[in-house]
């Protein structure tokens, strides 16, 4: 899922584009190995973990996921909070 702020835009029009997006505020992945996936952004790619731990029972369930369970990780690329 991608979030697009509404920021004041630049005075460069963009022609072949309607939105005009300033940043992604937050991006989802699903892996089959989260350790492997958070080194590869942290290490790779200069992210920073935020937090990790566990999805909550909540939404899983919003996503039709029943009793599942599922670990996520937050990273964050940059000086932003």
């Amino acid at each position: 899922m991608i979030v697009i702020e509404k920021v004041p835009q630049p005075s460069v029009e963009l022609r072949s584009f309607p939105c005009k997006a300033q940043r992604i505020m937050r991006m989802s992945r699903v892996v089959s190995d989260l350790a492997r996936a958070e080194s590869f952004y942290r290490d790779g790619l200069g992210f920073r973990t935020v937090t990790r731990g566990q999805i909550d029972a909540e939404m899983l369930t919003a996503f039709e996921l029943g009793d599942a369970s599922a670990q996520e990780v937050v990273l964050r690329l940059g000086d932003e909070s």
